[in-house]
């Protein structure tokens, strides 16, 4: 098939770690997302061929898996999401991953040891203001404070508590009078 040819033509990642090469992309696993500022022991690898048939939907879907970069082994933490834009969003530590998944309409993070989805309310997609044959997407991600996410819903930023998901916290009070808050970077040398 043309997916096969295009997949024997593709190049793989590999890190040299102790003078022996671990192989961190394959067939299977042909996307590598690096964690941190490229310093983490892991990163994550995206495995779309088992949906590869679901050509007539918008959003690509991926099984995600934690791979250890000084053994080359790799984990599944998630099944099935279709990531925004396939992006996720990786602590300065690298030690905790986070990503919006269109399907729940919520966010789901990840610790190098278990997944768990952070948000329930659907107040973190623009699922009541989408007007398009896709399914919604987040109002953003903000950044990090230490290990913490910080997102957006309509109004409000808000910091996710990866240990406590419910335990959420508001930094803003925007909805109560319909106003809109959102964080502006300024500094081009901050990280977030």
């Amino acid at each position: 098939t043309e997916q096969l040819k295009k997949a024997k033509k593709k190049s793989y990642m590999y890190v040299l770690n102790n003078g022996s090469l671990v192989k961190l992309a394959s067939p299977e696993i042909a996307t590598i997302k690096i964690l941190g500022e490229g310093d983490s022991e892991n990163v994550i690898g995206l495995n779309g061929l088992p949906y590869a048939d679901q050509h007539w939907d918008f959003n690509t879907t991926n099984d995600l898996f934690l791979i250890n970069l000084q053994n080359g082994k790799s984990t599944k933490i998630a099944n099935e999401v279709k990531l925004e834009n396939e992006v996720l969003y990786s602590s300065p530590s690298g030690n905790t991953v986070v990503w919006y998944s269109k399907a729940d309409t919520a966010w789901f993070g990840n610790d190098t040891k278990i997944s768990k989805r952070l948000t329930k309310e659907k107040t973190f997609s623009d699922v009541a203001d989408d007007d398009h044959p896709d399914l919604p997407n987040s109002y953003g991600f903000v950044g990090w404070e230490g290990e913490t996410p910080i997102v957006n819903d309509k109004y409000d930023i808000w910091k996710l508590n990866f240990y406590q998901p419910n335990a959420k916290t508001k930094l803003t009070n925007g909805r109560k009078n319909g106003f809109v808050y959102r964080y502006v970077k300024t500094d081009i040398e901050e990280k977030s």
